[in-house]
């Protein structure tokens, strides 16, 4: 007698909700393999393949080297990419022909658009005209949307004369303006501008992509073409989506475009206008209604916000910027020196901050700029705010970190990979790499405590090893005020023994209750300071 055995089950009889969610494990050589197994294989493979599309400066290199060497031998070809990476003008054509692929192989089976989300591309100088083509098939499906130029954003063609004037391309300002359908899906942007109308090319985006919700702005102020005296400030609509705003390097000729984008986008919750080179100079007349600054001061919504020092008096003039919760704020040395020397603000007045990075810049100096003064800036700003500033705190009640990274802790770009946009960053202050100062404050029926533990950090000076930093884990010194007077650390640590808490221990920096023991700790140090120093 013979039996018929029934097929032992493999991963063709799994259901396809399933082979989704392996593929989505893969990386995506192993989904191209994959793909290639079965026919019940190639969809949930190509989910992964096509949801992030992207064209790198070496993919260009390489297929315009593939074109032009033809059946040359290894060395050969060798000589061909190296004369390729100096020569922008051989991989612009390139880039065109690798954009059309895109279109061809998105159009060849229907549903693979469906799957696409993100498009990262990397050109050089001269925008395709196909990009257009590209957009418009892509518009209902696409998320995010990164546009770079490598070459121009390291500096070559200040050094080097750019490609002439070649068919079938364009700007980005024709590709914004020549879309036959808006970007409706379209949430995440980033750009980098060059050589074009900031004003005109950010303008024609915001309209053509009506829901975005997050927009980072990088350039090269020398390299746009800026707005003259007879240009009209383009007309921006309404923008409720838009959540976030970066713009990587400011300057006074985008003030009045970027007004109004941030007037018509009352919902922003982060607006980061990042000056390291302290280039933007806003005047008096910047607080006046209907200015940049008073538009940021009225956002109901603004959590996050990162601004340079030129910009720090209208946090401390202006009656807004409630809901600010996060703060950067970057100095130039000789500001910080005058703002220690007349004990003037350095922590605004913000009744909901709860987070502050004071950053320094590295490139800026005044004239009585004195290396082997300011070689730590960050040490003498620490030591000034808890000390003679300690008192500042009571301005932001609800203050619990002082964030002052070192110069090595600055992300600095990589002109061979992507446009990285680096984010707003607070380490905790049980972090290894943190410096700064952490708060807690205590509340009292007689008074408030606040504790102030503060730590720096010195870079090791070795160029190999920059950015690691000598691990002190007991190099904190701590700091306290009761009711504006300065407190003893042998007091310190008797309120803390009260409390049955040790100072290092990690704990929440607010909300913290002074005790019945530690209120009589308190109160006999007032009496003894008193009897020592009567009035």
């Amino acid at each position: 007698m013979v039996y018929e055995l029934d097929r032992a089950p493999g991963l063709l009889d799994l259901p396809s909700e399933l082979l989704f969610r392996i593929a989505s494990f893969l990386d995506k050589r192993s989904a191209t393999n994959f793909a290639r197994t079965a026919r019940a294989f190639q969809k949930p493979s190509e989910s992964l393949i096509w949801k992030t599309l992207s064209l790198t400066r070496f993919q260009t290199v390489e297929n315009t080297a593939s074109l032009v060497a033809g059946n040359l031998n290894e060395r050969e070809r060798a000589s061909v990419i190296s004369h390729l990476r100096i020569s922008p003008k051989a991989w612009i054509n390139s880039s065109r022909t690798l954009i059309q692929d895109m279109i061809d192989n998105l159009r060849r089976v229907d549903w693979r658009r469906t799957y696409l989300r993100e498009l990262d591309l990397q050109l050089e100088v001269k925008v395709p005209l196909n990009l257009i083509d590209l957009l418009d098939h892509i518009s209902p499906v696409l998320e995010t949307l990164h546009i770079d130029f490598p070459t121009a954003r390291s500096g070559f063609y200040g050094m080097a004369p750019r490609p002439p004037h070649l068919p079938r391309f364009t700007s980005l300002l024709h590709v914004m303006r020549g879309l036959r359908r808006p970007l409706t899906a379209l949430k995440h942007v980033e750009l980098y501008i060059d050589n074009e109308n900031w004003a005109a090319l950010v303008s024609a985006m915001l309209q053509a992509a009506p829901n975005l919700e997050s927009l980072t702005i990088s350039t090269d102020m020398r390299l746009i073409r800026n707005i003259s005296a007879e240009d009209k400030v383009p007309i921006i609509l309404e923008l409720p989506r838009l959540r976030k705003i970066i713009i990587q390097e400011m300057d006074n000729s985008v003030i009045m475009a970027l007004t109004a984008i941030i007037a018509r986008a009352p919902n922003l919750e982060h607006v980061a206008l990042r000056d390291l080179n302290l280039s933007y100079q806003p005047a008096k007349a910047s607080l006046l209604d209907g200015s940049i600054l008073d538009h940021l001061s009225r956002l109901p919504l603004l959590k996050k916000l990162e601004i340079s020092s030129n910009c720090f008096y209208a946090l401390c003039e202006l009656d807004g910027f409630k809901s600010v919760e996060m703060l950067s704020v970057l100095w130039n040395v000789t500001e910080l020196k005058t703002k220690a020397y007349t004990n003037d603000y350095l922590i605004p007045p913000l009744p909901n901050l709860q987070k502050y990075q004071i950053q320094v810049s590295p490139y800026y100096t005044g004239t009585d700029y004195r290396w082997d003064e300011y070689l730590h800036p960050q040490l003498s700003t620490i030591q000034y705010l808890t000390t003679v500033g300690l008192a500042q705190l009571s301005s932001a009640p609800r203050l619990t970190i002082i964030y002052c990274p070192t110069y090595s802790n600055y992300p600095m770009p990589d002109f061979n990979r992507k446009c990285e946009v680096e984010q707003l960053y607070f380490p905790e202050a049980n972090d290894r790499l943190f410096q700064g100062i952490a708060v807690r404050r205590f509340a009292g029926e007689y008074g408030g405590l606040v504790h102030c533990r503060s730590r720096f950090r010195i870079d090791n000076g070795n160029p190999i090893k920059s950015g690691q930093l000598f691990l002190d884990e007991t190099a904190w010194e701590e700091h306290a005020i009761y009711n504006g007077r300065p407190v003893p650390i042998e007091t310190l640590a008797a309120v803390y023994a009260a409390e049955g808490l040790a100072i290092e221990s990690n704990i929440e920096g607010r909300s913290l209750q002074l005790g019945e023991e530690s209120t009589k700790v308190l109160q006999r140090w007032e009496m003894q300071r008193d009897e020592l120093s009567p009035e």
